[in-house]
């Protein structure tokens, strides 16, 4: 832990507010996962999406295989975004 008593970095969490900004904007004239009242079952498959990109890259790295560990590092982001997102969606009532 760092000195200023937080577990997750102030660059970390700009990441992933980052990120779920960037899917909003990507995704807001459509079921946006952050925004609309899609089902948790809906969300579940969305982050499960997500982390199965993680596990591929896990994988490749399990075989030996050269790994982008920066687009890891972005997948990673991507997973926090969405289950912050869907956080945030509860806390709202949506």
């Amino acid at each position: 832990m760092s000195t200023s008593g937080k577990v997750i970095s102030d660059l970390t969490i700009s990441a992933i507010q980052a990120e779920a900004l960037r899917a909003w904007l990507k995704f807001k004239d459509r079921n946006s996962t952050i925004l609309s009242s899609i089902s948790d079952d809906r969300r579940l498959a969305i982050v499960a999406e997500e982390l199965g990109e993680v596990a591929k890259e896990l994988n490749e790295k399990a075989l030996g295989n050269p790994v982008d560990e920066d687009a890891l590092e972005i997948e990673l982001i991507q997973c926090a975004a969405m289950l912050a997102s869907w956080v945030e969606a509860k806390g709202q009532g949506l």
